[in-house]
């Protein structure tokens, strides 16, 4: 085969590859959703004082998030659904390498070794005060919760297209998390069917070898986009109580520009999110503040009016964040 019709075959096939890519997150991006008016994020004293003085939230490394439950259930439902996949399929050669790379749960950490993007998540949820929320992330009920204006948010600081590596310091995404199991699978096998479509309509290659060495590394390129990006967006229906919704940016690893912090046992790195509305505005859109059942609601009302005075939100013709306590019983 001439290097020209190799070459352009490689270049179809990934442009089919990444068109799949935008149609996939678009289904989750706030284009297509009805956006709720405030989005909050459950936090500890340490951390709402640092967004305030700041201007940013941090963003854990996906690997890194408490809950790596999260991971293995998509990785579970990608092996069931590879099952299904291979058992239907009369394609031999896609057949022999989709069973070299089955069983993903308990090899994802050696696929992901060739994934060369970094994805960095800051949780928020739609739900202001939540029994469950407040005993994980904020404080055991003696932290806070900030809730912003993700409108004000999407309308400076997001970038597109979605799928696309952004080295943009500050500039990040938006999407909602599915808990529909039986849609989740749905969209795994669309994808799947979009593989061998892809790869059937493929022409034919002369040298075996050639052939071989194309399908393994579209194999690899689909399982990669899989296992990295379907924990972004799935999650167990167990969890649907806590309607998250998720901020995450796409870094490439060579960037050095991120920070490590303790958390426990462990050492964690994180991306710093600018929330602010400008590099002239030193603002977030804050529309509320909650403090956590277990404090004191007039002493949290003098620090905060003090907190938010200093940095600016309490001047003239500023709309002024709410500042209120839990009504959760604890």
């Amino acid at each position: 085969m001439e290097n020209y019709n190799r070459h352009s075959l490689y270049d179809e096939s990934e442009k089919a590859i990444n068109n799949f890519k935008i149609r996939f997150f678009e289904k989750y991006s706030p284009d297509s959703l009805k956006l709720p008016k405030v989005l909050y994020h459950y936090t500890s004293s340490e951390g709402i004082k640092g967004i305030i003085e700041s201007g940013c939230f941090w963003a854990t490394h996906f690997r890194f998030l408490n809950d790596q439950t999260e991971i293995l259930y998509s990785m579970d439902l990608i092996d069931n659904e590879m099952d299904y996949f291979i058992s239907s399929i009369t394609n031999n050669y896609l057949k022999e390498i989709l069973e070299k790379y089955k069983n993903v749960r308990e090899r994802w950490i050696n696929i992901y070794k060739g994934f060369n993007h970094d994805v960095y998540i800051a949780s928020f949820t739609e739900k202001e005060d939540m029994k469950s929320q407040w005993k994980e992330y904020g404080e055991k009920a003696k932290g806070y919760v900030i809730g912003i204006d993700p409108n004000r948010l999407l309308n400076l600081r997001m970038d597109k297209p979605i799928y696309n590596i952004s080295n943009k310091i500050g500039h990040f995404w938006l999407v909602k998390i599915d808990y529909d199991k039986e849609k989740q699978k749905d969209i795994i096998r669309k994808y799947f069917k979009h593989f061998e479509t892809t790869l059937s309509n493929t022409e034919v290659f002369n040298d075996p070898n050639e052939k071989r060495t194309f399908y393994e590394n579209a194999v690899l390129d689909y399982l990669l986009f899989l296992i990295n990006y379907l924990p972004l967006l799935f999650k167990n229906p167990f969890s649907k109580e806590e309607n998250e919704w998720r901020f995450f940016q796409i870094r490439n690893p060579k960037n050095n520009n991120i920070e490590f912090r303790n958390a426990g046992n462990e050492i964690k790195p994180y991306a710093v999110f600018d929330f602010r509305m400008s590099e002239q505005e030193s603002l977030m859109p804050i529309k509320e503040i909650i403090y956590g059942p277990k404090l004191d609601e007039i002493k949290s009302n003098e620090v905060f009016e003090k907190l938010l005075t200093k940095y600016g939100y309490y001047k003239k013709n500023k709309t002024l964040p709410k500042l209120k306590k839990s009504n959760i019983k604890i």
